[in-house]
C-alpha cells in the first residue's frame, strides 16, 4: 500500500498549505494547514525531547481545543 497518515498530511499540505482547517471560537484560533503542520512539528519535537524508546506509550488528556488537533497530527 505504501500510504502513511503521514504522508497524507504532508501532501495535503503542500498543495493546500493556506487553506482554514482548524477554526476554534472559544479560542479565537483559525490555523491554516501550515499553522497546524508547524505546530504539530513543534509539539512531535518536544516529545521526542523527552527520549522515549520505540514501544514507550505517551499519554495525552485533551479537551475539544486547538491543541487537541496538534497532538493528533504530532
Amino acid at each position: 500500500m505504501g500510504v502513511t497518515v503521514g504522508g497524507l498530511l504532508g501532501r495535503t499540505v503542500a498543495r493546500l498549505a493556506e487553506n482554514v482547517t482548524r477554526i476554534v471560537p472559544s479560542q479565537d484560533v483559525r490555523w491554516a494547514n501550515a499553522d497546524l503542520t508547524r505546530e504539530a512539528d513543534q509539539l512531535a519535537t518536544g516529545l521526542i525531547a523527552m527520549g522515549p524508546d520505540p514501544g514507550d506509550r505517551i499519554g495525552i488528556r485533551a479537551s475539544n481545543l486547538a491543541e487537541a488537533a496538534e497532538v493528533a497530527h504530532a
